[in-house]
């Protein structure tokens, strides 16, 4: 009976341990993400940054790493081409969920969202891109999850 009473013990010490294990890996994970979107977006406002003041020196025909010339500055493809460069070239991912990819309309699954106007994003790890021709400037947010504030940064280009 003795024997059945310590069994007894130790298995409520491991579900208990159990339990706690699982709290603490969840919150990690979520954390994770939200670590991982918040530096995606840092890394997409870094890059845009640097490619704005390489072009702004630039006497010649470079152009942006996303392809377009410097010298066109901005076009009604510029917030796609960033796009893809995002996705296809730097292989950045929604870490909530990497089926999805890329969209020009809000209502649809996407990582990236390439639009006319600016909103915000919807889901968790989500960033919107939208370039607004008249004024030079892109406006980048981002949702990072996890009940953070959305992310936002507007870039001028020159």
């Amino acid at each position: 009976m003795r024997k059945w009473i310590e069994y007894g013990v130790v298995i409520t010490i491991i579900l208990i341990l159990s339990l706690i294990s699982i709290k603490f890996y969840k919150n990690y994970t979520v954390s994770s993400k939200e670590e991982v979107s918040k530096s995606q977006f840092s890394e997409i406002i870094n890059l845009i940054n640097k490619e704005i003041v390489k072009c702004s020196k630039s006497i010649g025909s470079e152009s942006y790493v996303w392809g377009e010339e410097c010298s066109s500055i901005l076009t009604n493809n510029t917030n796609k081409e960033i796009a893809n460069f995002i996705v296809n070239e730097l292989k950045f991912e929604n870490p909530y969920n990497q089926e999805k990819t890329i969209s020009n309309n809000i209502g649809m699954p996407a990582f990236i969202y390439t639009l006319d106007f600016i909103n915000d994003p919807i889901e968790n790890g989500d960033v919107v891109i939208a370039c607004d021709i008249d004024a030079k400037s892109c406006i980048i947010r981002s949702k990072p999850g996890n009940d953070s504030n959305i992310l936002s940064a507007v870039l001028t280009f020159k």
